[in-house]
């Protein structure tokens, strides 16, 4: 059973903010938003319709390991064709719930020397991640107790829906 936790007006508001602080730290530059998976593409349609900064778009696709994976460790499928040297860098993910793969996914990132990585994400459950994530571009903080699904989040038959829902069984 799905009850509304954000409304889709509540949501896009989030974003049209997020927005806004990205285009006062970046106004002078361009910055390389990288999509992690699928998670990143309902949010970033809707986040670049009041981007005015120049940026361009990339995709990075992973796949998790099988088991039990408690280093976030994660098999690359497709990565970035650019190089990142000295480039502003935007990690584009949905939710963050303990941390450990967008730790990895960082250490990946960082290694290709940008000048600056940071995260933009939706949402993030747990308040206690790995400190040293750049999260300055979060919409929501989730209690650990709910899960949601929505807006590029969950199970596919529930990304698609506009708004944050709470999935009770």
């Amino acid at each position: 059973m799905l009850t509304i936790y954000k409304t889709e007006e509540e949501v896009l508001q989030e974003i049209k903010e997020i927005s806004n602080k990205i285009n006062l730290t970046y106004k002078d530059t361009e910055v390389h938003f990288i999509k992690a998976n699928e998670a990143g593409n309902l949010f970033f349609s809707h986040l670049s319709k009041t981007l005015e900064i120049r940026y361009k778009l990339h995709e990075l696709k992973y796949e998790k390991y099988d088991g039990n994976n408690l280093s976030g460790e994660v098999k690359i499928t497709k990565d970035i064709e650019i190089s990142l040297f000295d480039k502003d860098v935007i990690i584009l993910d949905g939710i963050f719930i303990t941390g450990r793969t967008p730790s990895f996914i960082l250490k990946f990132i960082s290694a290709r020397l940008p000048k600056t990585v940071n995260f933009c994400i939706l949402a993030k459950k747990n308040q206690d991640l790995v400190p040293s994530l750049p999260i300055p571009y979060c919409a929501f903080d989730i209690p650990t107790n709910i899960n949601i699904v929505g807006f590029g989040i969950g199970e596919k038959s529930f990304r698609c829906k506009l708004g944050l829902f709470k999935q009770s069984n």
